[in-house]
């Protein structure tokens, strides 16, 4: 094994990231001279004045942040758009690191490429509030719990450890994050490692360093006489808004469909060079499936945006379309993972083995070449 060259492909997809991170914040900055007019980032940066456990509408963890960040850098629009687009950076790493510990490594780079081109990670990022926060904790948050599944040992502990920090990261940034925390359960209890997983320390570990980080908030929530939950269940009231509903139910596909076409494409046009049907249609809708009921890499896709329809359908919350915003962190991995798996039959199962891990590789390399960068 070349040790000297192991890093090359994570300093280049670092290097990538990197560069789309600032491009995006001059591209805001210059487009958008001021913050955003909804007023959500002067909040933030309101909030983040002081330290506190909470306020009368949001959890503080997305306030913390900002705090932090100006206490390192000029108070400025170009630095606020800066914060924004390095939590995007943050998130995109996150997925990496979540493809290899899922098992799809060759995946890594090629779904961050894919998300390069989704409205969440691009345009939508530029305005930094609760759901923007979000892109960078949930992955970090499903990565540990993979972590957490496939290690024992030392590395088992830390990423048991890392696994409860993200889950109360993510509960503090955003209430909405209870969706994620049922997609990690879903995806670990169908997980071949379940078993003993749960029989292990691991985690309820996890679980005692949510608890334990939590709790600082619920004391502070007791003490204001629960004012914010008062605020996110008036956000509800029994009614059911149906075109609300409608216009998040399609979230999944104008957010992100410029990725998922582009993945659909690479590997259509894969096929038509292997001399075989492109068949873009069914691969547009094969990119979506499960691969049965234990289906680790469905589930973590396919949670959280299906249980925050059924919330909204059954009036308990009146959804709106950016809290779709996170939900689609694991989504190229599902395109990636089911398009792998498509071939045109062969004489054999040695022949469409080779079929299908031919086309695989040579979609594979081309988005990868997409991260290479250009000097």
């Amino acid at each position: 094994m070349n040790t000297g060259t192991a890093g090359q492909p994570a300093r280049a997809l670092a290097f990538t990231v990197g560069v789309y991170a600032l491009a995006w914040t001059i591209a805001q900055t210059l487009a958008q001279p001021n913050l955003d007019r909804y007023h959500d980032m002067l909040e933030s940066f309101a909030w983040s004045q002081t330290f506190e456990w909470g306020s009368f509408k949001h959890p503080p963890f997305f306030a913390w942040v900002t705090g932090t960040w100006f206490a390192l850098l000029p108070r400025s629009d170009f630095a606020f758009k800066l914060l924004a687009y390095a939590n995007v950076a943050v998130g995109l790493a996150g997925v990496a690191v979540l493809a290899r510990l899922m098992g799809h490594g060759r995946f890594a780079h090629p779904a961050v490429v894919l998300l390069f081109w989704c409205l969440p990670y691009t345009t939508l990022a530029s305005k930094f509030n609760a759901n923007a926060q979000l892109l960078s904790v949930w992955p970090w948050a499903a990565a540990a719990l993979f972590g957490s599944l496939t290690h024992s040992g030392g590395r088992g502990w830390a990423w048991s450890t890392l696994l409860g920090l993200c889950s109360a990261a993510a509960l503090l940034s955003k209430y909405y994050s209870g969706v994620l925390l049922l997609a990690l359960f879903v995806a670990a209890s169908v997980h071949p490692a379940a078993r003993a997983w749960y029989g292990s320390p691991r985690p309820w570990w996890a679980l005692a360093v949510t608890v334990g980080a939590l709790l600082p908030h619920a004391l502070w929530l007791k003490a204001s006489d629960f004012a914010m939950l008062n605020y996110a269940f008036d956000q509800g009231g029994g009614a059911v808004n149906l075109s609300m509903a409608v216009r998040f139910a399609l979230a999944p596909f104008f957010y992100w469909a410029p990725g998922w076409i582009a993945c659909t494409v690479f590997v259509a046009l894969a096929r038509r060079r292997a001399g075989r049907a492109p068949r873009l249609i069914p691969l547009l809708a094969k990119a979506w499936r499960p691969e049965g009921w234990r289906d680790s890499v469905f589930w973590l896709a396919f949670t959280p945006w299906a249980v925050s329809l059924g919330f909204g359908l059954a009036g308990i919350v009146e959804l709106s379309t950016p809290w779709a915003i996170p939900i689609g962190f694991a989504f190229p991995l599902l395109w990636l993972r089911n398009l792998s798996r498509e071939w045109a039959p062969g004489e054999g199962a040695a022949e469409e083995a080779a079929t299908e891990e031919a086309t695989t590789e040579e979609a594979a390399r081309g988005l990868n070449r997409l991260t290479a960068p250009r000097l």
